[in-house]
């Protein structure tokens, strides 16, 4: 279940970089085509992943004053912004193209200014797409966090929870899972 979910979400994230977002002079990211990403009717987005697309969940939870310090954020959003990168990330980029918000990060989803129907990021630095105690049976030095893919599987179990209204399944639809 997992392949095939993987595999999915590689096929549809190389598809939708082939045809909307672009790299020009080699370091510069755009959208190339808005229309194709606006004519598709995606209404939110569920990221999971680690700190390539991580939006600020590390940040929020562990003590670390990495990502919440310059120049983590100072390109684009010309403050720290809880990402390990100093400007947006390939999510931002595809939230974007869709006409919908940056991502919250799911450890800030408490805040009531967060709206949760557009999208929430799962993804966590450092996260691994195994468990800890996979590479703690095997000997391997573990990863420094135990937030791996299914701990985000099971936090969007949680806040699909939350956001179902009725029996018939999510309040919202069309949606798009991302994993990077």
């Amino acid at each position: 279940m997992v392949m095939i979910f993987i595999i999915f979400v590689i096929t549809f994230t190389y598809g939708f970089l082939e045809n909307v977002v672009s790299i020009s002079n080699g370091n510069e990211i755009f959208v190339r085509d808005e229309t194709y990403a606006n004519s598709l009717p995606y209404e939110a987005i569920f990221n999971f992943g680690d700190s390539i697309s991580d939006t600020g969940n590390d940040a929020a939870f562990s003590n670390k004053t990495m990502p919440d310090n310059s120049p983590y954020g100072s390109t684009y959003f010309k403050h720290p912004s809880g990402r390990l990168s100093n400007g947006r990330l390939i999510i931002d980029f595809i939230a974007e193209a869709y006409g919908l918000p940056f991502l919250p990060a799911y450890m800030n989803v408490n805040n009531s200014q967060v709206d949760m129907k557009k999208g929430v990021n799962f993804a966590f630095s450092g996260a691994s797409a195994l468990e800890k105690i996979y590479f703690a049976r095997r000997g391997i030095i573990e990863p420094q966090t135990d937030h791996s893919l299914s701990v985000q599987f099971e936090w969007f179990k949680k806040l699909k929870s939350f956001m179902c209204k009725s029996k018939k399944g999510f309040i919202i639809t069309p949606y798009i899972f991302c994993l990077f």
